[in-house]
C-alpha cells in the first residue's frame, strides 16, 4: 500500500505538472516574486480567493491556519472579473492545491517584502503548517483505487487551469 500512495503522489505532481507550470507563468501569479505593484498583487490575491474562498470558509472551523487565511482573502475588494467563488469542489483536491501553493509563500514574501502591505497580504506571510501537509499526504496515501486518483487528479487540473483563464482574462495593469 505504501508503494501505490508513493505513486499515486507522483503521478499526481506529474499529471499536473504542466498546467502548475502554466499558471506560474500567467499574470498576475508570475510576478508575486517580482512586482511591487499592489494592483497585481491584489488581482492575485483575488484569484486565490476566487478558487480557495468556498473551501476555506467550510475548514476554517478546523484550524487556525484555515482561519487566519480566510480572514486575509477576506480583506479584499471583490474582483472585477467575470468569474465567480468556486462554489462546489473535490476536498482533497482542493486541500493538495491550496497547500501546495502556500508553501511558495515564503519564496514570495522574501523576494517582495512588501507584498504583506498590500491589502490581503498578510495571506502570504502566515507560517505554514506541516502539520496539515503531513495529514494530506497521509490521506493521499489511503486512496487505492484509480476511479478516486482520478477524480483528484481531474479536480487538480480543473482548478489549475480556471486559475489560468482567470490570469488570462485580466488586463496588465
Amino acid at each position: 500500500m505504501i508503494q501505490n500512495s508513493q505513486s499515486f503522489r507522483e503521478r499526481l505532481k506529474h499529471e499536473t505538472a504542466s498546467l502548475h507550470d502554466l499558471l506560474e507563468r500567467t499574470y498576475p501569479f508570475s510576478e508575486l516574486a517580482s512586482t511591487h505593484s499592489v494592483e497585481t498583487s491584489i488581482a492575485a490575491l483575488q484569484g486565490f480567493a476566487l478558487i480557495f474562498k468556498k473551501f476555506l470558509e467550510d475548514n476554517a472551523k478546523n484550524d487556525d491556519f484555515y482561519q487566519a487565511s480566510l480572514a486575509y482573502l477576506g480583506e479584499l475588494p471583490p474582483p472585477s472579473s467575470k468569474f465567480t467563488y468556486l462554489d462546489q469542489y473535490n476536498h482533497l483536491a482542493m486541500r493538495y492545491l491550496f497547500l501546495g501553493s502556500r508553501m511558495g509563500n515564503e519564496l514570495i514574501t522574501r523576494k517582495n517584502p512588501e507584498i504583506v502591505k498590500t491589502p490581503g497580504g498578510k495571506y502570504f506571510d502566515l507560517e505554514f503548517p506541516r502539520h496539515l501537509w503531513a495529514e494530506l499526504l497521509q490521506d493521499l496515501q489511503k486512496i487505492e483505487d484509480s476511479d478516486t486518483e482520478n477524480l483528484v487528479i481531474d479536480s487538480v487540473k480543473t482548478y489549475l487551469d480556471a486559475m489560468v483563464k482567470y490570469g488570462n482574462s485580466l488586463e496588465r495593469q
